[in-house]
């Protein structure tokens, strides 16, 4: 009974070990962050990863919170909110909170073209620091800062600021660096009624 208790833990431990590194492989291929889309203060970043669970990541591919505020700091702007649209929690939120910045966590699931709900609460969220905080970064990420990510910004520019799809996705690709890559996620933006979009101002 021991040696097969042992087994399974072994075969547990193989197998997190083998989804950590396909999760970093992945993680790896994207930049940490680029710049805010075009005419917003929309930050799209990748997940970053707290000092305490970077061990097992090489120094010169880490990216954590630190990173990223020194980074916006070169700018001379201000980090007002974070928007965590991952499905686990990677890091404690008063990793953030604590600064004075705003968090605000969204449970949407990957692979899936995120629903109306969450792009209701993604749109709020938005606009509410966009009034309190006109001149402050808002910064986005999911896993890569790609897909969901690509999406709910996107959207919120199209039906929100009234701008074309097609237009949107190619300033999120500038400024992500890397392009929405899931087909359905695009299509899904691309048959945006025209009719949902505020005026563009």
């Amino acid at each position: 009974m021991d040696r097969l208790l042992m087994n399974i833990c072994t075969l547990l431990t193989d197998h997190l070990s083998l989804a950590r590194t396909r999760f970093l492989q992945r993680w790896y291929d994207y930049s940490p962050f680029g710049v805010p889309v075009r005419g917003t203060r929309l930050l799209p970043i990748k997940l970053p990863i707290p000092k305490e669970k970077s061990g097992n990541i090489m120094p010169n591919m880490r990216f954590t919170l630190d990173d990223l505020i020194d980074h916006i700091r070169l700018y001379n702007k201000k980090l007002a909110c974070v928007i965590d649209l991952t499905y686990t929690r990677y890091y404690d939120p008063k990793l953030i909170t604590a600064r004075g910045i705003r968090y605000h966590k969204i449970f949407v699931e990957g692979h899936e073209v995120p629903h109306i709900r969450h792009v209701k609460e993604f749109n709020q969220v938005v606009n509410e620091v966009r009034e309190q905080d006109p001149d402050g970064i808002i910064a986005v990420h999911c896993t890569h800062g790609v897909n969901r990510t690509g999406y709910l910004i996107c959207r919120y520019i199209v039906e929100e600021m009234g701008r074309e799809p097609d237009e949107v996705l190619r300033e999120f690709q500038f400024a992500r660096g890397h392009p929405v890559e899931r087909v359905s996620y695009i299509d899904a933006l691309m048959n945006l009624s025209s009719s949902r979009r505020k005026p563009f101002c």
